[in-house]
């Protein structure tokens, strides 16, 4: 019994000996249905194949076959003759490791499979010998992600290296879902940039940015994608500039902003997301600015704003957001410059004084001082209604610095019994009157005749240009006041499509405000497209009739081109707007001379 089992091993090692396993070269076998055959048999291929390079004769690849499938170990090298991946399979399947070498020997990749299916750990190296796509030598050869499969789905960990080595992504996946990721940026220095993580796809948790020098940028907390608990923000010398409370993704809690100087700048409390009680605004040099009350997210009760000097400059109270009650106002010299009585936000009584404290007239608007002179009008680049170019001569004027606000305009509504203009929704007060007819200003005009005693009208097209040209402080900018539309205009790409505050942007070179954007503002003239080559030299005012009323300036809808100081648009005089309410007039009045 014992003398048979030794001499079975000594015949297999015999056997083995005198009839070595078969070795063919891979392209005599042919595929057939799933399986290769050597052509010179009819069963499924069993033994080694290998393969050469026909320019050198070295072996490109080396492997074998088991009843017609991949089975074992196979590698395959360059032309070089140096190994370039290798790794098994079973039943034609990968199985196993494998693993993939740079042309400098080093490691370029390792993977694992099971079955044909990525399960374990893969492993990724760049670098070494330049760029790191080619491994040319540039950055130092290093790992650049590593990540862990289960059964065919990313399961577990999977990290990413920047080329110097910092960890840069992190991310945790299970059965193929990404449930948490930690990314981290960092400057050229080395230094982090930033480093957050997200649960779920959604932000969560702790994100923090820091400045180039390694000072704490910005801190926030995040829960299931919203903002919540504290917030801080810093400026780089350290100093804390900004203290915020948040809860599920609604202010919540105190607000405190400071200046570089470490001087608290403002404070006001929320409740869920809706300013709740007191708030209060300081100057850097520590002087309060603003001191007010909020009741149900609106301002109610008493306001109160000084003047940088510690000087009051406004009183106000609020019932339910709206003015109500008396408004006084002071100049910076103590004087009180202004008294209204509001009832539910609509003037009942107004009283105006000087800085002398002399009584004056409240309908009096901030008038700038034109001096004439003679300008280019139009342009030869523009569109044909602007061209050519010709020379225009106007007199001294004076101009509003700002266009009519719905405040001055309801004044007028309220005294004459007119219907208020619509704001669509965007709010009243010192926002430019929309929705005007020519027809409406030109009778504002004559209302504010009558109250002041003084001669109030619209611009000409020309007066109108010559003053948004700068008029002889011109430095012959495309808008009224830059080159660049953002400075001095409201327009489509930063309107947020609405209307603004007057006087929110530069003024132009004489002070004016808005005459680039905003709202389209009423000139006196008709419109004629073809006017420009006939009119007169001297104060024009073209032509003597028409169907359209000129229009300048551009608005909040209009794209940059539109709010050019030589643009020009016409409106009927009978109608408020076109376009749903795009082109909706809206004007400023020119204080004739006397």
């Amino acid at each position: 019994m014992k003398k048979t089992l030794l001499i079975i091993p000594l015949l297999i090692f015999s056997t083995t000996l005198l009839f070595p396993q078969s070795k063919v070269n891979i392209n005599n076998l042919s595929d057939y249905g799933g399986k290769m055959f050597n052509e010179n048999d009819d069963k499924p291929y069993t033994g080694l194949v290998f393969d050469l390079y026909r320019t050198t004769g070295n072996k490109s690849l080396e492997g074998r076959y088991k009843d017609g499938l991949r089975n074992g170990k196979w590698s395959w090298w360059n032309v070089d003759n140096k190994m370039d991946s290798s790794g098994t399979y079973k039943d034609g399947n990968l199985n196993g490791k494998w693993t993939y070498w740079n042309e400098n020997g080093q490691k370029r990749s390792e993977k694992k499979y099971k079955d044909g299916v990525p399960d374990g750990k893969w492993t990724e190296w760049s670098g070494g010998e330049g760029d790191p796509n080619d491994y040319s030598g540039a950055f130092p050869y290093h790992k650049s992600y590593e990540e862990t499969y289960k059964d065919g789905s990313l399961d577990g960990l999977h990290t990413e290296w920047n080329e110097n080595g910092q960890k840069r992504i992190q991310k945790i996946y299970k059965n193929g879902i990404e449930i948490e990721w930690t990314e981290w940026e960092y400057y050229d220095n080395g230094q982090k940039k930033s480093e957050g993580t997200l649960k779920d796809g959604e932000l969560d948790g702790l994100w923090t940015i820091w400045y180039e020098n390694g000072q704490k940028k910005v801190e926030v907390t995040f829960k299931n994608g919203k903002l919540h608990g504290v917030s801080t923000v810093w400026y780089e010398n350290g100093q804390k500039g900004a203290e915020e409370t948040w809860k599920d993704g609604k202010e919540d809690g105190k607000w405190t902003d400071w200046y570089e100087n470490g001087q608290k700048g403002a404070e006001v409390t929320w409740k869920d997301g809706k300013p709740d009680k007191l708030g209060t605004q300081w100057f850097e040099n520590g002087q309060k600015s603003v001191v007010g009350t909020y009741k149900d997210e609106m301002k109610d009760g008493l306001w109160t704003i000084w003047y940088e000097n510690g000087q009051k400059s406004e009183e106000r109270t609020y019932k339910n957001g709206k003015l109500d009650g008396k408004r006084t106002e002071w100049h910076e010299n103590g004087q009180k410059s202004e008294e209204r009585t509001y009832k539910n936000g609509e003037v009942i009584t107004d009283k105006c004084w000087d800085e002398d404290g002399n009584e004056i007239d409240c309908h009096e608007f901030g008038m700038v001082f034109v001096e004439g002179g003679t300008f280019e009008m139009g342009s030869n680049s523009g569109y044909n209604d602007e061209k050519p170019v010709h020379s225009v001569t106007v007199s001294d004027f004076n101009i509003s610095k700002t266009e009519v606000t719905f405040e001055q305009y309801d004044v007028f509504c309220n005294a004459t019994g007119r219907a208020r203009p619509a704001d669509r929704g965007w709010g009243r007060g010192d926002r430019p009157v929309i929705y005007v007819r020519w027809d409406e200003a030109v009778a504002y005009c004559e209302w504010m005749n009558k109250a002041s005693g003084k001669t109030y009208r619209l611009p000409t097209e020309a007066e109108w240009e010559y003053a948004a040209r700068g008029g002889n402080k011109s430095k012959g900018y495309r808008y009224s006041g830059s080159n660049d539309i953002s400075d001095v205009g409201w327009y489509y790409y930063n309107s947020g499509g609405k209307t603004h505050p007057v006087a929110q942007k530069q003024p132009n070179e004489l002070g004016l405000y808005d005459m680039s954007g905003n709202v389209y503002e009423w000139c006196s003239d008709w419109y004629g497209e073809e006017s420009y080559s006939s009119s007169p030299q001297n104060n024009p005012q073209e032509p003597s009739s028409g169907s359209h009323r000129v229009l300048r300036g551009g608005s909040w809808h209009n794209f940059d081109t539109s709010c050019r100081v030589a643009d020009r648009g016409s409106l009927a005089p009978v109608r408020r707007y076109i376009i749903n309410g795009i082109w909706s007039g809206g004007f400023r009045l020119v204080l004739s001379q006397d």
